[in-house]
């Protein structure tokens, strides 16, 4: 439903904003959690090895909070509405955790 309304109101970029800015924030989330696990529970099995590590996941979770700041700080408005949808999210987190599945 979000999409829709997006896509009525706004423009190609205001849409990419958006998106862009909340895949950037989870691709660098994603890659600092290798670096985190692999320090919390080193003698878990890993069946891939990252080129480079610890150098390359760094680097780019560096490369990848660059992006995110130059977006807050050029483009607030979409940047501001993209943390928020991604916020909204918490609640329905947290409800679904504590319901019954299966």
């Amino acid at each position: 439903m979000w999409a829709a309304v997006l896509v009525v109101s706004g423009s190609f970029q205001t849409l990419l904003s958006y998106s862009i800015f909340g895949a950037w924030v989870f691709y660098g989330l994603s890659v600092a959690a290798v670096v985190v696990l692999q320090r919390t529970q080193p003698d878990r099995p890993r069946p891939y090895r990252m080129w480079g590590y610890p150098a390359t996941p760094l680097l780019f979770s560096a490369i990848t909070l660059g992006l995110v700041a130059n977006s807050a700080v050029t483009r607030p408005g979409p940047s501001l509405a993209g943390l928020l949808l991604m916020a909204a999210g918490i609640p329905f987190y947290y409800w679904w955790r504590g319901t019954k599945h299966g």
